[in-house]
């Protein structure tokens, strides 16, 4: 993508204050294409708060495609003052904000300022003053650039951590305030420079302001009466834990971050972003949120420098390369959030289907050669319709294949076991078939349970590998089940949405080819027990499901040999 194309420059500007909205609860403001700059100072360039806004909205909302671009700089201001005793002046968003949104071109600028701003003093009219003057330099330059501007108030500041506690207890009584010697109450400058902040509301190019310094505040307070030991990092740069809760406030804030913007943390972490509960991350969502931050940091840190570039082609070189470099991590990662977001799904099938097909698992894995495996294989999970096709290698010609399949399975029990089944493999497309959740029994599925199973089982081939393609195979209407062909309809249709929903999820339809004139099953495709396909049946599975590779498979992807 071109660095000059139109883009979404989120703004979010910290400041302290009360939470000032102009946007409606229920008006999400972002589209599809759109990308969303951060600026700000030292907490912003750590980035994590907002990598995990872009999480989430990738994760929660995949229907809002959008890309979230950080450019925080240490140190930065948007006052343009420095305290006396810095080691050198400050720098100034307002000198550098024509570089970045002239290499943005935004639709939204959204900046995070206010921590350095106060410069650890107590609070003063010069102080203020220069605040509200940079802050209106930059809504005067979000303006001219026809972008909408959201300001956002920043983090606190915790005079109880202990490298604060520790800082004011060595400082000489005679040394100027600065950031190695902060004013004790500086939470009170933050709250002046807030109220500078919520004076902008009924401005007519800012469209919001988020508030995040009166509820992280207390938060800050939650997670102390927590433990009584909790450190809020350096007591100016947050923790994780806080970064989590600031993204909380702005995913809430933009009606984003899914139905509940704390439940899509909570799950996607292990950490609660409104400090009721200890945090239990997991190691799977600490490999995540590692991914996350370094995906998130070699885009930033490629538009920080593409900035400081004289060479507008340099500039566009440096962008390109590193997105491209991390192209497909953006769908692991979407798809690999939601197997963490959605992993209840299996929870309540776990013991049973360990008991009934642990097994068999286990036989299938001891077949797993990923030395023999080219990359370029179909592979096959499902029931006993894949268990059963022995002929699949000469059906699917000259597509190499690998079958996993096991026989009485559902869906519950193909999402209990798909990582076993879907990562020992590289594979350029993976065939699901099940047709066993409803039997006309008290213990079929609903559609709904057999959606969200089989979407989880998307997520984990995704996010296994994000590059290949997932085909949902269309239930069989088979004679012995045809009884129960309304509800099994009723499946399918929950198969087709997530095709309709997921990028890179393809449903294969086949069931007319099963029935005849009379919309009834045709005896010939099925073996005696008229449930399974026969050799027939086989030959025109393999045909339809080839069809489907061929149309959505690159033409070079076939083995050949």
């Amino acid at each position: 993508m071109p660095y000059l194309q139109r883009s979404v420059l989120f703004v979010l500007v910290c400041v302290s204050g009360g939470c000032c909205s102009s946007l409606a609860r229920g008006q999400t403001p972002f589209h599809s294409g759109d990308r969303v700059l951060f600026l700000g100072d030292s907490i912003t360039q750590d980035g994590r708060y907002v990598a995990l806004v872009e999480a989430a909205i990738m994760v929660a909302n995949p229907e809002i495609d959008i890309q979230i671009i950080g450019a925080g700089l240490a140190s930065e201001t948007v006052s343009g003052i420095t305290e006396p005793v810095h080691p050198y002046p400050r720098p100034n968003i307002n000198d550098r904000s024509k570089n970045i949104i002239d290499l943005v071109n935004p639709d939204w600028i959204v900046a995070c300022y206010g921590m350095n701003d106060g410069i650890y003093h107590p609070s003063s009219p010069n102080i203020v003053a220069a605040y509200t003057n940079g802050l209106s330099r930059l809504v005067e330059t979000a303006a001219n650039a026809n972008a909408k501007l959201i300001l956002v108030t920043p983090p606190p500041f915790d005079v109880d951590a202990n490298p604060i506690v520790q800082a004011i207890k060595q400082a000489d009584k005679t040394e100027p305030y600065g950031y190695k010697n902060p004013y004790p109450k500086y939470c009170e400058t933050l709250q002046e420079l807030s109220a500078a902040v919520a004076s902008f509301q009924d401005h007519p190019s800012v469209h919001q302001v988020i508030d995040l310094q009166a509820p992280m505040t207390t938060y800050l307070s939650s997670m102390k009466s927590l433990d009584k030991d909790y450190q809020y990092g350096d007591g100016v740069h947050p923790p994780l834990d806080g970064h989590v809760a600031m993204a909380n406030l702005i995913l809430r804030s933009l009606d984003l971050g899914g139905k509940s913007p704390s439940d899509t943390l909570f799950g996607l972490t292990g950490i609660d972003p409104t400090g009721s509960v200890a945090a239990t991350t997991t190691d799977a969502q600490t490999q995540w949120l590692s991914s996350v931050f370094d995906r998130f940091h070699t885009i930033a840190n490629a538009y920080r420098s593409a900035a400081e570039a004289i060479d507008h082609q340099v500039a566009s070189t440096t962008i390109g390369k590193a997105i491209d470099s991390v192209r497909s991590e953006r769908v692991r990662l979407t798809h690999a959030g939601r197997v963490l977001l959605h992993g209840n799904v299996i929870e309540a099938s776990v013991d049973s289907s360990t008991k009934t097909y642990g097994a068999e698992i286990a036989a299938l894995n001891s077949l797993d050669q990923p030395t023999s495996e080219t990359g370029q294989e179909i592979l096959f999970i499902g029931s006993s319709s894949i268990r059963l096709w022995d002929s699949i290698e000469t059906d699917m010609a000259p597509y190499a294949t690998i079958r996993r399949g096991f026989g009485g399975a559902n869906y519950a029990d193909l999402a209990v076991f798909a990582d076993r089944l879907i990562a020992p493999h590289q594979f350029q497309a993976v065939v699901v078939f099940i047709a066993n959740d409803i039997k006309g029994n008290q213990n079929d599925a609903t559609p709904e349970q057999v959606q969200s199973r089989a979407q989880y089982v998307c997520d984990v081939a995704l996010s296994h590998c994000p590059d290949a393609k997932v085909f949902l195979v269309e239930v069989t209407p088979t004679p012995d089940r045809f009884v129960h062909w309304r509800d099994i309809c009723d499946v399918n249709a929950g198969l087709r949405k997530i095709s309709l929903t997921t990028p890179n999820v393809f449903f294969v339809p086949t069931a007319d080819a099963y029935l005849d004139d009379r919309k009834q099953p045709q005896s010939m495709f099925f073996g005696d027990d008229q449930l399974h396909l026969n050799a027939q049946g086989y030959k025109l599975w393999s045909s339809l499901i080839k069809a489907s590779l061929q149309t959505h498979l690159q033409p070079n992807s076939i083995d050949k040999e």
